[in-house]
């Protein structure tokens, strides 16, 4: 029977150009056991990750709304259905990282230890 053909494929609907399917590979196109990661910002636009390498980079569609999501596997009448083994989770990670209280945390981090720095320069006894 061979190995399952894992086919993965994205469809974005747009404003103007409608329906568009932007990514298809039929065969392998994810790995069992990594992540599918879908990422939008507004400046940077859409990415879209198969678990083993970025297929979709940087499409810009104006807005981003998820309106279906859709795992099957029956592509014949003897096959069992896709979600009855094994695990499907799915993971919604919403929120603005500007926002957040860590945001700032890096430069606090830089100048504390800039303070440090400083202090040991100024304090140090010199012959």
């Amino acid at each position: 029977m061979g190995i399952p053909d894992r086919p993965f494929w994205v469809a974005v609907q747009l404003p103007e150009e409608g329906y568009i399917v932007v990514h298809d590979k039929l065969e392998r196109g994810w790995l069992p056991g990594a992540k599918v990661i879908l990422a939008y910002s507004d400046s940077a636009g859409l990415t879209i990750n198969n678990g083993e390498r970025i297929v979709i980079s940087n499409l810009d569609v104006e807005t981003l709304a998820i309106e279906a999501y859709s795992v099957w596997g029956l592509k014949g009448s003897q096959d069992p259905p896709a979600t009855t083994d094994g695990f499907l989770n799915l993971e919604v990670i919403s929120g603005d990282p500007t926002e957040g209280p860590l945001h700032m945390f890096p430069f606090m981090v830089v100048g504390a230890l800039g303070c440090v720095v400083v202090f040991l320069l100024v304090s140090k006894k010199r012959n």
